[in-house]
């Protein structure tokens, strides 16, 4: 999609993910037409950009958020300081990690290569946090002392919790109405 052509001073191209292809240009075919881009030049005219490929959407924010109308553009027209380089593997990932070092190395030696992540990995952390939403457990427990290590006895009767070093206890009743509160009338499902 991008090529040699794509250089600093050529003319600027970008690469839409479907879902900005679809909310900009209506579903229409995409593939060289151009779309505002950028600072107007020296003679007040708007820069222009022009597709040249259409990729499937990724979920930067999360598999739990719709996409958001990714554009890719060529590094010399668009320099980042950060970016994600993705590899397919044969066998483990972590087996293959010296090797992705030394190719992008091979490239510039200045590259870090920082927070390599397995997909799985990425895919665990986006649902984690809906699997274990919190509840802010408000004023009846939370103070301005330090609290820690709350915990519910064995009954489900009572939390205990310590505060300035103390142990302080409630009715773990307060967990449904907090949950009430939180969620509505109906608590969420609980997750194994």
């Amino acid at each position: 999609m991008f090529d040699q052509r794509d250089t600093p001073n050529g003319a600027a191209v970008f690469v839409a993910g479907r879902d900005f292809a679809r909310r900009w240009f209506g579903g229409e075919d995409v593939i060289g037409r151009q779309m505002p881009f950028g600072p107007p030049d020296s003679k007040g005219m708007p820069t222009l950009a022009t597709p040249v490929g259409v990729v499937d959407d990724v979920r930067y924010a999360g598999l739990d958020r719709p996409a958001c109308g990714t554009l890719y553009f060529p590094y010399d027209q668009k320099p980042y300081s950060t970016f994600y380089l993705v590899v397919r593997t044969a066998g483990s990932p972590w087996s293959s990690s010296r090797q992705l070092r030394d190719a992008v190395h091979g490239v510039d030696l200045q590259v870090p290569l920082a927070q390599a992540r397995t997909l799985n990995e990425l895919r665990y952390a986006s649902v984690a946090v809906q699997e274990s939403r919190a509840i802010i457990l408000g004023d009846t427990i939370n103070t301005p002392g330090l609290n820690f290590c709350a915990l519910v006895s064995r009954d489900g009767t009572y939390i205990f919790y310590t505060m300035n070093r103390d142990i302080y206890w409630v009715s773990a009743k307060i967990l449904d109405e907090l949950k009430a509160k939180a969620f509505g009338s109906s608590s969420p499902e609980t997750k194994k």
